[in-house]
């Protein structure tokens, strides 16, 4: 659900009956919007079947699924009134997609490598998946003593250094690196600001006993 777009799939694609992602991961469209791929023609009947059964039966009420096969096979499938930003939002990120090869996939890893041989400096815990599943995605967590600082709180001082992050609770950050090398203001930035949060704790923590 989360592979689409980040690692090269054409392996997974060719003995894959159903792929499931989501438009703003995968395409970075912004709007939610699930996607089911169905690469094998063998598989593509019996999954057809599958959705008209769940509209039909009323087994999901997905309006937006409904009205685009509404629109699609001119069912008679009862539709609703639907937000339809998340369509034009995927199919304008789809004109300017280019997919993941192993090239991209391994400049992102590269730049990863280089935020971990810092994070590492400061005390952050890196979590690492197997070689295989490495993409250009990195998660970096706080040592113990400092995972109580809010997650707003640890987002926004990223943000004041414009780098932009998602944060949450227990010091976890999610990092999505980009494909070209990370420039040298960059990663000084990064330097700057993972070792301010690795010490925000202890500087909160002297501002409230001085």
């Amino acid at each position: 659900a989360q592979a689409l777009g980040h690692i090269p799939l054409d392996e997974d694609g060719q003995v894959a009956d159903f792929l499931v992602a989501g438009t703003h991961k995968w395409l970075g469209s912004y709007s939610t919007l699930g996607l089911g791929i169905a690469p094998q023609a063998t598989s593509l009947a019996a999954i057809e079947y599958g959705i008209q059964n769940a509209l039909h039966s009323t087994f999901t009420d997905d309006g937006l699924l409904a009205f685009v096969e509404q629109l699609r096979q001119s069912a008679n499938i009862q539709s609703e009134t639907v937000n339809l930003c998340p369509l034009i939002s995927a199919f304008g990120a789809v004109q300017n997609c280019v997919l993941p090869s192993a090239e991209t996939v391994t400049a992102q890893i590269r730049n990863a490598q280089k935020v971990i041989s810092i994070a590492e400096q400061f005390g952050w815990t890196i979590e690492m998946p197997d070689a295989e599943m490495r993409s250009g995605i990195l998660l970096l967590q706080l040592p113990k003593r400092h995972q109580q600082i809010p997650a707003v709180q640890l987002q926004q001082l990223f943000a004041d250094q414009l780098v932009s992050l998602t944060a949450y609770d227990r010091g976890l950050i999610r990092l999505s690196l980009p494909r070209e090398p990370l420039s040298h203001e960059a990663l000084v930035r990064l330097e700057q600001t993972l070792n301010a949060a690795s010490h925000l704790v202890s500087m909160q923590r002297a501002l409230a006993t001085g």
